[in-house]
């Protein structure tokens, strides 16, 4: 999760994350990368939360 975080405060989009899974999937498989991606959306999710909440 941090380094997800670590790549957003780099400039990283969301879709580029996604496209680095993406190509994770490509070589190790769809069940593999499953975690990644679960982990991508709760990392969001907790962070477009923190950001609401900062902005009240």
């Amino acid at each position: 999760m941090s380094h997800y975080l670590m790549g957003l405060n780099a400039g990283l989009t969301e879709d580029q994350l996604m496209g680095i899974i993406s190509v994770l999937e490509l070589e190790i498989g769809h069940e593999k990368t499953q975690n990644a991606y679960q982990l991508l959306n709760i990392t969001l999710k907790d962070k477009n939360l923190k950001q609401k909440e900062n902005k009240k």
